[in-house]
């Protein structure tokens, strides 16, 4: 794998859409979570 330069060139990219695809199904979830505690409120 170390040897692999190809690899380890792509490992930004995919750590980076890995990093943008976690903060936004977080977000998601806020998101998800704020409706639902409305919802029961009312």
């Amino acid at each position: 794998f170390l040897n692999n330069p190809f690899s380890l060139s792509s490992l930004p990219f995919y750590n980076q859409h890995a990093r943008r695809l976690i903060s936004f199904y977080f977000s998601f979830q806020f998101t998800c979570q704020l409706y639902l505690n409305n919802v029961y409120k009312l």
